[in-house]
């Protein structure tokens, strides 16, 4: 006695059927309607404009290689009196996250104080948690356009879609304190 085989008809019946039980597809949705706060083209450009100026003057960029280069005495002396101004940039450089992860990080940790993020990501739903975060944290945050592009053009970064700043105890007098308070203006209204 041979197994009973399916003629053609009955195998393209049963594929055309497919699976008879429904497909159901769980996802969490939040009941809070929190949207990034509007904010006018002039403004985003003057919020940039001093962003960008701000991060050229504190010469806190990427350097552009990375490759070990052998050393020379002439180098190491250069190194010693650059020292100093090694250790302001690093101080400035850790007052920022740059990056949807490491601002994510640090709302989690409560650490930050505005986030800016942008509004052309792709796709959208990169930054979309960062706007409940911040409000869960009380922490300002504003949607900019073509923040990736101008920033990681001046900090040699690939993408720069997040900034944070962190809140600064050691130091009262914050370095970006002109920009954080465009956008504490912005926000209120």
């Amino acid at each position: 006695m041979s197994a009973p085989t399916l003629t053609k008809k009955q195998i393209q019946q049963t594929i055309r059927k497919g699976n008879s039980r429904p497909v159901v597809k769980t996802a969490l949705s939040s009941p809070y309607n929190i949207q990034w706060p509007t904010v006018q083209e002039d403004v985003q450009e003057e919020i940039l404009q001093r962003l960008l100026s701000t991060l050229k003057s504190l010469d806190i960029a990427r350097p552009k290689s990375r490759k070990k280069k052998k050393k020379n005495k002439t180098e190491e002396t250069e190194k010693d009196t650059a020292m100093p101004v090694a250790i302001e940039t690093l101080r400035n450089r850790k007052q920022l996250l740059f990056g949807v992860n490491q601002v994510t990080r640090g709302l989690e940790k409560d650490e930050v104080r505005l986030v800016i993020s942008c509004r052309s990501a792709q796709p959208v739903i990169i930054t979309r948690h960062l706007i409940g975060l911040a409000a869960l944290r009380k922490c300002p945050a504003i949607c900019v356009s073509s923040l990736n592009k101008s920033v990681s053009k001046v900090m040699n970064m690939t993408s720069a879609v997040a900034i944070g700043f962190k809140r600064s105890i050691k130091c009262p007098k914050h370095r970006f304190i002109s920009i954080s308070d465009i956008s504490y203006k912005i926000i209120r209204n």
